[in-house]
């Protein structure tokens, strides 16, 4: 039997039936047996379902006895597919049918009439009032999707949404060892020898081959090179054993069942030795950070089993452990600190992966610092009680909680109460590896004013070999003067320089003290990397501290800049800037106010808030004054953008109303915290919103399309005061990448020889207000675009529950006839 007839039949099975008169008209009975049978019945049973008449729930079809082929009325569908003990009240009424085609007798039968039960009647109240919060969630997600893009995981939308402790509770979770055995171990270059009672220090070479043999399941190596073997110097070394024995041993890894991964920097010059590595099947990635950064993959650092952890300054090179001094910590039994040492190693390892010289816009919860200089960890080193924290640089390659190195040098130096004893292989307060020569002077200045105005006892050690800048001595000069009187400044410096015999000084890169640690009477500082360079230019009265940039003080014509050294490839970014603004002035009495600027053109000094006027490219005003008194219609401080091609000048006497893209007024003047502005930059369209109450609550303040930036230009910001003056601090400005996908046409053409522009400027504005508002459309801001799709959830549903009711009610009319 068809599935259809084995429904029919099931249903009639258990129809109530109380014949009380048949019709005498037998062509009428066939007639309607006729059209019954040719009836579709899955559409049957889908229209009783849904059908409603009147204030009742009237369930009735009609349909064929197998017995005696007269017609009878059957319960509701509902009642005659469910068991007996249906929720659903059922009460029998008389009901009178209508006249047929081809009689004038009336049918008197008795059908059921079927009522929702109170059960029902609360499920479908529930689902009443869940529908709005479905679609509140609904309209949240969407509108999460149109600025952020679609997640590409869990983890991934988590991170987006700053819940990363929701991943903890499936990520699978270690155990945390606390009790620690601490090691520090030196290289002692061959031929240096110290004075008689000088303290003694296990070797690094046996440092790494104690981690190797402890190695059940994984190491994981963080490297700059790998010169481990003396093949690149086309010559036979002796002193080049060790190293050959510690490639010996990696080799021996994989064999035997222990995952060897390396993240090392790319290119690089040497690969012989990674390349066997490979062959023995460990798994080596490049890590292009110049693509990506402009910097370099410059740390050294080993995790085994997640368990033991080497840190320090010897690159995996043979004449790290006979030919360089280096100085480095190895912790063994210590899961806490070597779980969070893996998570660095793993965002290495991730930025290995990107073929397209790209970092993710959110680093997911899984690389999330577990410890940092506000949350360090609580651990017992040789039974000894410690707290220790990890940091790492660039910010770019930072995750979540992660703090960096530059805040914690200054910090560590900040901490200092008696001593800081400081060991270098270079110390120069400006640049070294970057043109032109950029004067950086914030450790420096750190201990200047640790030693001059706290009275801070600071010693520095700096190597002295054939590679050493000839700067680096007069800068060590001017330290070192400040010892005298009057000021006698406790400040010391002296150079090592480590001795060498003919034989060793033809060994290229050897022969010095290549060690970066500080030590204080509170904490230890062990460094991997040469002292921190920064990519920043000052000019003018700024002033750099361990806490903000000062680009100018409260004093009258003042102006100050700072300018990022390297230019911004990024197609799509996003740029954080956290600032204060502050001072003694009355309400009225203050000014004038600071700028960000994404232009071609760097350290221009001019009459636009410090910079230059007719400037190419993005800036974005801060404006605490007022100009224009005939224009009463907003309220100071006011922030404003305006986009340049170098053809605009920038009207002070309006306040730059003629030019500007939008704007918003908003008090940021001396606030108790820090003030946050946030500049979005993606696919065409400018959004800038600021956070003034420090609450994570962003305000929009300017969202426009149309607008076309280049890459390669640089990021700034600049002050001034005049007659009138303010402290205009900045606090941080960190930038991040933007994962969006472009069209072919977009990624193949030269995006550093686009011209600024928007799309509604056609001409340069009038020098007046503009009352139409043809110039500037109203920005689609989040609450509207969020609204708008609530409305249109709104108007689909009311439009399918309409629909739904109108075919219901053509539906009874169409069955009248039974």
């Amino acid at each position: 039997m068809p599935a259809q007839d084995a429904v029919v039949e099931d249903l009639s099975s258990c129809s109530s039936v109380d014949q009380v008169e048949a019709p005498d008209d037998q062509e009428g009975e066939d007639n309607l047996r006729e059209d019954f049978e040719k009836e579709d019945v899955s559409q049957s049973l889908w229209t009783e379902e849904n059908s409603v008449t009147g204030s009742d729930v009237k369930c009735v079809e009609c349909v064929p006895d197998k017995d005696d082929g007269s017609i009878i009325s059957g319960q509701d569908e509902t009642t005659k597919i469910q068991k007996p003990s249906d929720s659903k009240k059922c009460s029998t009424e008389t009901q009178q049918g209508g006249k047929t085609a081809n009689t004038t007798q009336t049918k008197h039968t008795k059908t059921k009439t079927c009522t929702p039960s109170k059960e029902t009647k609360g499920r479908s109240c529930s689902l009443f009032y869940l529908l709005p919060t479905l679609l509140l969630l609904l309209g949240g997600f969407t509108l999460h999707i149109w600025q952020y893009g679609v997640p590409k995981s869990v983890s991934h939308l988590m991170t987006q949404l700053e819940l990363h402790w929701l991943e903890s509770f499936w990520m699978p979770q270690e155990t945390c060892t606390s009790d620690c055995r601490l090691t520090l171990v030196e290289s002692v270059p061959e031929g240096l020898s110290f004075p008689s009672g000088s303290p003694h220090l296990p070797s690094i070479a046996e440092a790494w081959t104690k981690l190797l043999n402890k190695a059940n399941r994984s190491v994981h190596i963080g490297a700059f090179y790998f010169t481990l073997r003396d093949l690149d110097l086309g010559l036979t070394e002796p002193s080049s054993v060790l190293g050959k024995k510690v490639l010996n041993q990696l080799k021996q890894l994989e064999p035997n069942g222990v995952k060897l991964k390396i993240a090392v920097n790319a290119p690089q010059p040497y690969i012989a030795d990674t390349d066997e590595l490979v062959a023995t099947g460990a798994e080596v990635r490049g890590v292009d950070l110049q693509s990506v950064t402009g910097g370099i993959l410059h740390t050294k650092l080993w995790v085994v089993d997640k368990k033991h952890v080497y840190l320090g300054s010897a690159n995996m090179d043979w004449r790290s452990l006979t030919q360089v001094k280096e100085v480095g910590v190895s912790v063994e039994d210590c899961s806490c600190l070597a779980q969070d040492a893996s998570r660095i190693f793993d965002v290495y390892w991730e930025v290995g992966a990107q073929k397209n010289g790209s970092l993710p816009p959110f680093w997911p919860g899984r690389f999330s610092a577990l410890s940092s200089s506000k949350y360090p960890l609580a651990v017992k080193f040789n039974g000894v009680p410690a707290r220790v924290y990890l940091s790492s640089s660039p910010p770019p390659l930072s995750s979540y909680g992660r703090s960096d190195d530059l805040s914690s040098i200054l910090s560590v130096i900040a901490d200092a109460e008696q001593f800081i004893y400081v060991s270098v292989m270079d110390y120069l307060p400006s640049s070294q590896f970057t043109e032109p020569i950029r004067f950086w002077p914030v450790i420096d200045t750190a201990l200047r004013e640790a030693a001059c105005a706290r009275g801070v006892e600071v010693k520095l050690l700096v190597s002295c070999w054939s590679h050493s800048p000839g700067a680096m001595f007069v800068f060590l000069q001017s330290l070192s003067v400040l010892n005298k009187p009057p000021l006698s400044c406790n400040i010391q410096a002296k150079v090592f320089e480590v001795p060498s015999t003919r034989q060793q000084q033809r060994i290229p890169f050897a022969r010095v003290n290549h060690a970066k640690y500080m030590v204080t009477d509170r904490v230890v500082y062990i460094g991997v990397g040469t002292s921190p360079s920064s990519q920043w230019d000052f000019w003018g009265s700024t002033l750099v501290t361990s806490q903000y940039v000062r680009l100018t003080p409260d004093e009258r014509s003042k102006q100050g800049s700072i300018w990022n050294t390297v230019p911004c490839y990024l197609k799509d970014w996003e740029m954080h800037v956290q600032f204060k603004i502050h001072g003694s002035g009355k309400k009225n009495l203050h000014g004038d106010g600071f700028a960000i600027w994404y232009t071609k053109e760097r350290l221009h000094p001019g009459p636009v808030f410090g910079n230059q006027d007719h400037f190419v490219g993005l800036a974005i005003f801060v404006d605490t004054f007022r100009n224009d008194l005939q224009g009463m219609d907003r309220s100071f401080p006011y922030i404003s953008a305006m986009v340049n091609n170098g053809s605009l000048p920038y009207d002070h006497g309006k306040d730059g109303r003629s030019t500007e893209l939008g704007g918003c007024s908003v008090e940021v003047r001396n606030k108790d915290h820090d003030t946050y502005l946030a500049v979005r930059y993606s696919k065409g369209r400018l959004t800038i919103m600021v956070d003034v109450d420090d609450r994570n609550d962003w305000k929009e303040c300017i969202d426009i399309g149309g607008v076309r930036l280049p890459t390669g230009y640089y990021f700034g910001a600049s002050a001034a005061t005049g007659d009138l003056s303010d402290n205009h601090d900045i606090i941080s400005m960190k930038m991040y990448q933007l994962m969006v996908e472009h069209t072919p046409e977009e990624d193949n053409q030269d995006w550093t020889k686009i011209e600024p522009s928007v799309s509604l400027l056609k001409s340069p504005k009038d020098n007046i207000d503009d009352p139409t508002g043809n110039f500037r459309s109203t920005p689609l801001t989040g609450w509207k675009v969020f609204l708008l799709l609530l409305c249109a959830l709104l108007g689909i549903v009311v439009c399918a529950v309409v629909g739904a009711v109108v075919f219901q009610k053509r539906q009874e009319r169409n069955k009248r006839f039974y």
